[in-house]
C-alpha cells in the first residue's frame, strides 16, 4: 500500500475509547479485532473514505483507547462501547458498520441497540460462536525483552501465519510493525467476548441488509468456515463471499478484492 493512499485521520476522544475519522458520505464505524486497533483497516481507509465518512474505533484497553477496569466481562465491556458509540452516532440518522473478527461480535450488540438507525452491516471473519474446544494452533510466546529483535520479529511471523494471514509473501514489514504495535498495546482479553456465544442470537435481531465476509484458509474459523457459514444462516439471510487463498484477516491479505465488495456493498443500500 502506498502511503499517499492512507487519509489524515482526525482522532476523536470519548471516555471509553477513542476513534479516527476521515473522508465523507454515510456514516460508517469500523470494529476492529482482537489484539489491534483502528490500524486492522490500514489497507482500507483510504479507498473507503473517498466513499463513505469512515470513524475507525480503537475499542476500550485496545490500541490507543483507555485502559478497562480488571475483571471487566463481556456484559460490562459491551456496554462501554454502547457508551462511547452512542455518542459518536448521537447525531448521524443512519450508520453503516464494518467489522473484524471480534470486533464483529461486538458490532452484532452494538447492531442491535441500533435498532432502525443502521442502514446496512458486513462483518469479516466473525467470532461469537463460543469456545473452540478442539482448535489446535501452534502460537508462540515473545520474548519482550527482546524488542524488535530478529527472534521477535520471527515469533510475530509464525503467529500470522497460523491463521491471520495464508500467504506467507503476504507479510512485509508493514505486517510486522502493524501486528507488533498492536500487540504490544494490547490490554484486554477479546477472548472475554469473542469465545460468547452470541453472534448467531445478534444477527437474528438484525433485519439491515447484511454481507458476511470469510477468508477460505481462516483457520480462526473453526471446525470450518463452512460450519460458520451454516450458523449464520441458520440466524437470518445474508451476502456471502469466501475468499480463495486468504486467511483470516481478509481485509488486509486480500485488500483490492475486500474494498470492493464493502464500497459496492454499502453504495447499493
Amino acid at each position: 500500500m502506498n502511503a499517499s493512499d492512507y487519509p489524515p485521520l482526525t482522532r476523536v476522544e470519548t471516555p471509553h475509547l477513542h476513534a479516527y475519522t476521515a473522508g465523507s458520505g454515510p456514516f460508517t464505524l469500523l470494529f476492529h479485532g482482537g489484539m489491534g486497533s483502528h490500524t486492522h483497516w490500514i489497507r482500507n481507509l483510504g479507498p473507503l473514505s473517498r466513499h463513505m465518512t469512515v470513524c475507525a474505533l480503537d475499542l476500550p484497553g485496545l490500541g490507543g483507547s483507555p485502559d478497562v477496569a480488571e475483571g471487566t466481562d463481556a456484559n460490562a465491556y459491551l456496554d462501554l462501547v454502547w457508551a462511547s458509540v452512542s455518542r459518536l452516532v448521537d447525531n448521524q440518522p443512519s450508520v453503516d458498520i464494518i467489522a473484524f473478527s471480534f470486533g464483529s461480535v461486538v458490532a452484532s450488540q452494538i447492531a442491535t441497540q441500533l435498532g432502525e438507525r443502521l442502514r446496512c452491516m458486513t462483518i469479516i471473519g466473525p467470532g461469537g460462536f463460543g469456545i473452540p474446544k478442539g482448535r489446535n494452533m501452534d502460537i508462540r510466546k515473545r520474548d519482550k525483552s527482546s524488542k524488535n529483535s530478529d527472534d521477535e520479529v520471527a515469533v510475530i511471523r509464525h503467529n500470522l501465519l497460523q491463521g491471520m494471514i495464508y500467504k506467507p509473501s503476504a507479510i512485509t514489514g508493514e505486517t510486522i510493525q502493524t501486528q507488533l504495535h498492536n500487540v504490544n498495546r494490547t490490554r484486554f482479553n477479546s477472548r472475554v467476548v469473542s469465545f460468547e456465544v452470541s453472534l448467531p442470537r445478534n444477527l437474528k435481531a438484525t433485519h439491515c441488509p447484511l454481507q458476511i465476509i470469510w477468508g477460505e484458509q481462516d483457520r480462526y474459523a473453526f471446525p470450518s468456515v463452512q460450519a460458520r457459514v451454516e450458523r449464520c444462516e441458520a440466524a437470518r439471510h445474508f451476502t456471502k463471499h469466501i475468499l480463495p487463498n486468504c486467511g483470516h484477516w481478509a481485509q488486509y491479505e486480500c485488500a483490492s478484492e475486500v474494498n470492493e465488495l464493502l464500497i459496492d456493498f454499502h453504495a447499493r443500500h
